[in-house]
Parts: C-alpha cells; sequence; structure tokens
C-alpha cells in the first residue's frame, strides 16, 4: 500500500509535431475480474493492465435543447 496502483508511467506525444506530450500511460501489475459490477475488483490470478487517456482534448460542435423531454429526438 505503499505505492499507487500504476507503478510504472509515461506521458507521450499521439503525433511527433505535437510541441509536448499529450497522451499519458499507465502500467500497473494487476488485472480486474471481468464482468465484475465493480470496478474495484481485482483479479486473484496475476496480470497486467495498461491504461491511457487524453489531455487537453477539444472538441467543437452544437448543443440545441428542443424540448423539456429527455426523450424527445434531437
Amino acid at each position: 500500500m505503499a505505492t499507487g496502483p500504476f507503478e510504472v508511467g509515461a506521458f507521450i506525444r499521439t503525433e511527433p509535431v505535437l510541441p509536448k506530450p499529450n497522451a499519458p500511460l499507465y502500467l500497473g501489475a494487476f488485472t480486474m475480474v471481468r464482468g465484475s459490477s465493480r470496478w474495484s475488483t481485482v483479479e486473484r490470478k496475476p496480470g497486467l493492465t495498461i491504461s491511457g487517456q487524453l489531455l487537453q482534448a477539444t472538441s467543437e460542435g452544437t448543443l440545441r435543447i428542443t424540448s423539456a423531454d429527455s426523450d424527445a429526438p434531437l
């Protein structure tokens, strides 16, 4: 319990032209139980988990609310 769940981490560029890294990768010596409804169920068998995410992701678009009914078509 002295370390976090991911022992190895790296910051990478997803494209060489980017001025700075935009994605972290993490590696941990555990796996989660398949089909478990809880994300906190660690599998007893040896395994490896690799996790990644995008930083500073941007998106452009438009959202228009057409009705107070959440089931109304867009």
